[in-house]
């Protein structure tokens, strides 16, 4: 039964990267979309470069599968590297601001529908 909750959790702090990174790629500005490609997350080390923009598509599908095969004791870094990422989040662009902010209040108002997500599935065991 320890094992149905440690996978419980570990699915737990996955989706809720998943769905934390979701958000804030859809609020991040979009001029070239460098800034929305470059949002990163990675297990156990932080992640200190950008993504080169023709790598973006195939760096997003290996950072799903390293998050979803993390170990449970390993940390999850959720970055974006561009210089200018907190100038966005300040308001440099008109077209949104405080989108960080605005995705960590998503996850905020919504870890317990993203909990029992989580929990419908896996299957039943008792």
């Amino acid at each position: 039964m320890y094992d149905d909750w440690e996978k419980d959790i570990g699915s737990f702090i996955t989706n809720i990267g998943l769905v934390f990174i979701e958000s804030a790629i859809d609020g991040t500005p979009v001029d070239t979309g460098y800034a929305r490609n470059n949002w990163q997350m990675a297990t156990g080390k932080r992640p200190m470069l950008e993504v080169l923009r023709s790598k973006a598509e195939q760096a997003a599908e290996m950072q799903k599968f390293r998050i979803s095969s993390r170990r449970l004791d390993e940390a999850v870094f959720i970055v974006n590297n561009v210089p200018y990422i907190k100038r966005l989040e300040d308001g440099h662009s008109p077209q949104n601001r405080l989108f960080f902010k605005k995705a960590v209040q998503f996850i905020d108002a919504q870890k317990e529908n993203i909990w029992k997500r989580t929990r419908e599935r896996r299957p039943e065991k008792y």
